[in-house]
């Protein structure tokens, strides 16, 4: 179970180089096809100001992205090259169509969709990030700014739960890790002692494990802990290269009322993190 397309998704606010190599990297490790994508922005004013939006504005404004996204794909051709890629460019310019739209329709006909992770909660990245991992239906990678991937992972920690979220995640990781890697299941929260021996955690242990994995289980009872913390301190002590986890498992109402673990952890993680809802 390998993936063949990813597609590495470029935020015209953040500087280029460091996915284009991560992304380039990632997918040469493994042989796969790398699309580049990166996406305008539309022009938003409050309707008050129409009348002072001026022809000659508006070109100014697009023509500033343009470059932009010339200096993106430059960027990243230089790196799929230089990693032997196969690889190809895309440019989204919708036509009115939001931003994020754009990216779903290009990222669902991807194995993996590469992104560079927000740079805090709530900001406009954040947002976006938020709506495409919900709505996408495929397994988004989230890499740190600071951090360039130098080889197929050869460990990852799994955050594990009874919901299809992280079902999911536990499978789309196959996809991206080195075979015979040391992958640990990762359970937060309080089990009792039948439940520990006889769980689903254990069955898919033996799954993972069918897969050429060599798969420890992990149960953490997070205290006065965020799940996220646990989950992070977890890669950390294990030394993980790779996390995986399933994403925003309750509504957008509740997480926003009650937080989600999910939030926390693709804004503060330092590894790359595999996300899938």
């Amino acid at each position: 179970m390998t993936a063949r397309t990813f597609i590495a998704a470029f935020d015209l606010e953040r500087e280029p180089e460091a996915l284009a190599r991560s992304a380039s990297v990632l997918t040469g490790r493994i042989g796969g096809h790398l699309v580049g994508l990166t996406t305008i922005h539309e022009l938003q004013y409050h309707p008050s100001i129409r009348a002072h939006i001026t022809q000659e504005f508006a070109r100014q404004f697009l023509d500033q992205q343009l470059a932009r996204v010339e200096n993106i794909r430059s960027e990243f051709a230089a790196a799929a090259t230089k990693e032997g890629v196969a690889h190809e460019w895309r440019f989204g310019h919708g036509g009115g169509q939001p931003q994020v739209d754009q990216l779903i329709a290009h990222g669902r006909t991807a194995d993996v969709v590469i992104v560079e992770r927000p740079a805090e909660k709530y900001d406009q990245s954040y947002d976006l990030h938020e709506q495409l991992i919900r709505s996408i239906g495929r397994p988004v990678l989230l890499v740190p700014q600071e951090f360039e991937i130098a080889d197929r992972p050869s460990s990852a920690v799994i955050g594990w739960s009874e919901t299809r979220e992280a079902t999911r995640a536990a499978f789309d990781a196959l996809t991206l890790l080195e075979k015979g890697a040391s992958v640990t299941l990762l359970h937060v929260g309080d089990m009792r002692a039948h439940e520990l021996a006889q769980g689903p955690i254990n069955a898919l242990a033996a799954a993972l494990d069918r897969h050429g994995m060599k798969v420890t289980v992990s149960h953490r009872d997070a205290g006065k802990d965020r799940v996220s913390d646990v989950i992070q301190q977890e890669a950390l002590e294990t030394g993980a290269e790779l996390i995986a986890t399933g994403a925003f498992g309750h509504s957008r109402t509740y997480d926003l009322v009650i937080g989600a673990a999910t939030r926390h952890i693709m804004c503060e993680t330092k590894l790359p993190l595999l996300l899938s809802k």
